[in-house]
């Protein structure tokens, strides 16, 4: 398997990478669904990555691209809304676990929605 950012792996490496990579982003939504409690923009949940999943050297707003991936997948899941869709800069809240419409149950991955 070869990546952009990553070194090439091979046989039982891909999988281990697969899975790594699978939890760092189950570990990064959660931060997120925690944080959301409260609203919040998306430079403060860039914020909360940094210190949360980091560090890393750059400065937490190189991660807007990624975390607003995890934004919209939440978003189309139904975990989390637009706290005032008028409101500038947009600003994400979680959803009441009661108010979660998905047929899926609370205890699936996030990550068995495939993203198209």
């Amino acid at each position: 398997m070869h990546s952009g950012h990553w070194p090439e792996r091979r046989g039982a490496e891909v999988g281990e990478f697969l899975s790594e990579s699978r939890e760092f982003v189950e570990r990064v939504d959660g931060a997120l669904l925690e944080r959301l409690r409260e609203p919040a923009t998306l430079a403060e949940l860039c914020e909360l990555v940094q210190d949360e999943a980091g560090p890393w050297e750059s400065e937490p707003g190189m991660l807007r691209f990624c975390v607003h991936g995890h934004l919209r997948r939440l978003l189309r899941r139904g975990l989390i809304s637009e706290a005032d869709p008028a409101q500038l800069p947009r600003r994400f809240r979680a959803v009441p676990a009661s108010a979660d419409t998905s047929a899926k149950g609370s205890e699936m991955s996030l990550l068995d929605t495939v993203d198209n």
